[in-house]
């Protein structure tokens, strides 16, 4: 098949018989590629790899603006070359499966934050400033699947970059009260100088519903929602954390003291049960690599 670039001849080869096996085979010409609706080159390889700044993460979800970030690297990977020839609101549309009022919305959102450069017609997907990067792979599906996957990676960045936050206080803490060194101490006086910490050291990460929702930036019926998600697709688990304040009890009792009890409590079978938080466990090994999902379960 010649290139391109190469000067067009005529090939005095004879072709063989279709009875001359493998040498037929060799010779018969490829399968023409019926070419992209958009006019460029679709992205063929079968995982596909995400390079999102964590300024850019940050940045979208104070705005919040995750699903405009979601559908900017959606629609930036969709070809090899990030670049859409040619292109209308109408097909964009049609291909990610969002409305044309979305995707000229989302447009102008990229073209605002210089993420996209449109010339005759055509679109230039351009890398959001940020020199430290969310890495992850996807496998390659229909841009309305992806759409969404690429979104609950997003926000397991989220919630990750706040863990690891958690997990610096929860070290800082400890240098403060057992410090190895001089130096440690000051270190971990400095971080927590303007902060507030109470109760018991303790190397579990537990945040309320109060919390994700002040993570994400949103309700906490999204919040729910979100965490849902993430924990269906294995990228996170709770272990539910549970205290007996008093065992051996009436129901009586209990409803007696209950407006004295912190948090929320129960009765059963003769206790008093204490529901804290629960612990959160991330799934990494999971997201490090393919997400894991298959198509038909997204």
């Amino acid at each position: 098949m010649l290139l391109p670039s190469q000067p067009a001849h005529k090939d005095t080869r004879t072709l063989p018989q279709a009875g001359s096996g493998s040498l037929f085979r060799q010779m018969t010409p490829q399968k023409n590629i019926t070419p992209s609706i958009l006019g460029a080159t679709p992205n063929r390889y079968r995982h596909i790899l995400f390079n999102i700044p964590h300024l850019a993460i940050a940045e979208a979800n104070q705005a919040g603006e995750i699903k405009a970030l979601a559908v900017f690297y959606c629609l930036k990977r969709l070809y090899s070359n990030s670049c859409i020839y040619n292109y209308n609101h109408h097909l964009l549309a049609k291909k990610t499966g969002l409305s044309i009022t979305a995707i000229k919305r989302y447009i102008t959102i990229f073209k605002e934050k210089e993420w996209l450069r449109e010339h005759q017609g055509n679109l230039t997907f351009l890398r959001p400033e940020g020199s430290k990067f969310a890495t992850f792979t996807i496998k390659n599906t229909n841009p309305k699947l992806l759409l969404n996957q690429i979104k609950i990676h997003i926000n397991y960045e989220i919630l990750k970059t706040k863990t690891q936050q958690i997990e610096y206080i929860i070290a800082a803490r400890k240098d403060q009260k057992e410090p190895a060194t001089l130096k440690a101490l000051k270190s971990a006086n400095r971080l927590l100088f303007k902060q507030s910490f109470a109760g018991e050291i303790s190397e579990e990460i537990k945040i309320s519903i109060y919390k994700f929702a002040e993570v994400f930036k949103c309700s906490l019926s999204k919040a729910s929602a979100i965490l849902s998600e993430l924990v269906s697709y294995g990228f996170i688990r709770f272990i539910k954390n549970t205290k007996i304040l008093f065992s051996d009890v009436s129901c009586k009792f209990y409803k007696s003291i209950k407006d004295q009890l912190k948090g929320y409590c129960y009765f059963s079978n003769n206790q008093i049960i204490q529901v804290n938080c629960r612990t959160l466990l991330l799934n990494d090994y999971l997201v490090k690599g393919i997400f894991q999902k298959e198509q038909s379960s997204i």
